[in-house]
């Protein structure tokens, strides 16, 4: 047989610069700060971001052969060393290959091997150079929402280094849990205290709907009076415990306003000119309660306009007239979300809100709105309330572990190709049900360490969940890892926030960091002003010039060091 001819390389050129990232991706993060907020508001631009999709630009290796054959086999070696170390290899038939998850900024040598029944010809080497354009993003099959935190210039005049850190979306599916909606709440004998309060919620959800349902038949008698209820309310923060271990029917009943509720002290607020109040709080399902007097000139019914952040319920007189305790739904939080449409006594009432914080604190809406149809109201109410009872209550029903995202190949390449040796999970037990090692196998450790959310991340639990966390990183021999929530954006982006932060990215990255999640998934709420605005709220209490010095000042008052802080960019950075 004739020596075999080598392959001709011909895709990319020799020394060419190659692109990883699209150039949508390119142009968003080439927008000004301002201008980038303003498009997240958009729904239309959001829903373009998410179309585009969370994708990079494959690099295509072409080759030529003059002396193809059936028999022809190909063995392409791509690396980052012209002695080929570390090298990549893939087998084929054809004459190109689309390669992924280089790394950026990089030289690569590539070659050809061709083979034709044992025979064998060797291409010459040809190189190619990765653009410097972060970030880089993983295409891996199952793997969603996921990034390599390195390859950014810092502001201390050092690069990140790539393949220690991904941050990422869960590696499995959260558990498959089922739950008993409010409606099936009513309809079920549960023997637990601890549900108590929750059935009895959706008893009262019931009772809500039925009231909803005869006030219907009867709008056109219903003598419609101007709302007396106003802007200055008496608030009580009781005690999350205390408030869920107490029955509903002792907390929220009362006929006017107690001295303290549940042990909590009053306090006095007003509500702005658009009607609304924040409460300051980091927590989530706290329990907020605000009530106010009011007189009636006479018996009939009175409207408002009502909302809150993020569970809330309004009672008049210790009766429920609106429910929106499975979560506002609303993209504001306005007293233009909801109109209530009452019944009041002639005399003395009392006013009750039930708020309980979403990840954004406490937010309580009211103020009173021109007259409109009671029938158009109630109708639309019905459907919120009806809506709801089929919600899902928080009483699980049944539950199995979640399923593996990846495949056997995804596994492989993160394990051999990545070589992750610590899959760091920000989830919950309920999250991580069923689980007893990472979804990557048991030679990969699994730590997991439950994480908090933007302002959470200033409360106890916050700070204590991120430092087991970064305890953890201070350990190289952990390197390379993967941190992830489930979807790779609330936990896991307040976390790479505080770990690019300390290693010097720049200001503007550590926000679009957090943004390029929007490619991945479609949710107006994941936006600044919702989420990553209280997390740069809770960094602004912190001491220090800039961001980066908050940020550190944050770490250290943990019980970190400055050493542990060298440490880590020491390792981390080149």
């Amino acid at each position: 047989m004739n020596e075999l001819k080598k392959p001709t390389l011909l895709k990319p050129a020799h020394g060419e610069t190659v692109s990883l990232l699209k150039d949508e991706f390119k142009t968003f993060l080439a927008t000004p700060r301002n201008e980038r907020l303003a498009s997240f508001e958009n729904p239309e631009k959001r829903r373009t971001l998410f179309e585009i999709g969370y994708r990079n630009n494959p690099v295509t290796l072409e080759w030529a052969i003059p002396e193809l054959t059936e028999e022809s086999h190909f063995t392409v070696e791509l690396s980052p060393y012209e002695d080929f170390a570390d090298t990549f290899t893939v087998t084929t038939r054809d004459t190109s290959i689309s390669v992924n998850n280089l790394l950026i900024n990089t030289d690569y040598f590539w070659r050809v091997k061709h083979r034709v029944n044992g025979n064998v010809s060797i291409s010459d080497i040809a190189s190619f150079r990765t653009e410097d354009h972060p970030p880089r993003m993983l295409q891996i099959k199952g793997l969603l929402n996921g990034r390599d935190i390195g390859g950014r210039l810092t502001i201390h005049g050092k690069r990140i280094k790539q393949g220690l850190i991904y941050r990422t979306a869960g590696l499995n599916d959260n558990a498959d849990i089922g739950y008993y909606s409010y409606r099936e709440l009513t309809e079920v004998n549960l023997n637990n205290p601890k549900y108590s309060n929750t059935v009895e919620q959706a008893k009262l959800l019931r009772d809500l709907i039925k009231d909803s349902e005869e006030l219907l038949k009867t709008h056109h008698t219903h003598k419609l009076l101007e709302c007396t209820i106003g802007k200055k309310w008496v608030l009580f923060k009781p005690d999350t415990s205390l408030f869920d271990s107490t029955p509903l029917h002792e907390s929220l009943t009362f006929r006017e306003i107690p001295d303290k509720l549940l042990n909590a002290e009053a306090f006095h607020i007003e509500l702005d000119d658009q009607g609304a109040f924040n409460i300051p709080d980091h927590g989530r399902l706290k329990p907020a309660v605000l009530m106010q007097e009011f007189y009636a000139p006479d018996d009939g019914f009175m409207q408002a306009g009502v909302g809150g952040n993020w569970f809330w319920d309004f009672r008049i007189n210790g009766k429920k007239v609106f429910d929106r305790m499975h979560g506002h739904h609303r993209r504001t939080i306005s007293p233009n979300d909801y109109t209530a449409h009452f019944p009041v006594k002639k005399g003395k009432n009392l006013a009750t809100a039930l708020v309980r914080s979403g990840m954004g604190g406490w937010t309580w809406c009211f103020k009173t709105v021109p007259h409109l149809l009671p029938e158009k109201i109630l109708t639309e109410n019905l459907a919120y309330f009806t809506d709801g009872f089929d919600f899902m209550s928080p009483i699980i029903k049944s539950r199995a572990p979640g399923a593996n995202r990846l495949d056997a190949d995804g596994i492989r390449f993160l394990k051999n190709e990545l070589g992750i040796k610590t899959d760091v999970d920000l989830r919950t037990d309920l999250e991580c049900w069923g689980m007893t090692e990472s979804p990557l196998g048991s030679d990969v450790e699994w730590f997991r360490s439950s994480s908090r959310v933007y302002a959470a991340m200033c409360t106890d639990d916050g700070k204590g969940a991120f430092a087991k966390v970064f305890r953890k990183l201070l350990d190289r021999n952990n390197y390379p890892l993967v941190f992830h929530c489930i979807a790779g954006a609330d936990r896991t982006g307040a976390v790479a926030f505080i770990l690019k932060g300390l290693l010097g990215a720049q200001e503007e990255e550590l926000y679009t960091d957090w943004e390029l999640t929007a490619f991945y998934q479609f949710d107006p709420t994941f936006s600044h002003a919702d989420r990553f605005s209280h997390l740069i709220s809770c960094f602004n209490q912190q001491p220090g010039n800039n961001i980066h010095e908050k940020i550190e000042s944050y770490v250290l008052n943990l019980g970190f060091t400055q050493d542990d802080l060298a440490s880590f960019r020491d390792f981390m950075l080149e």
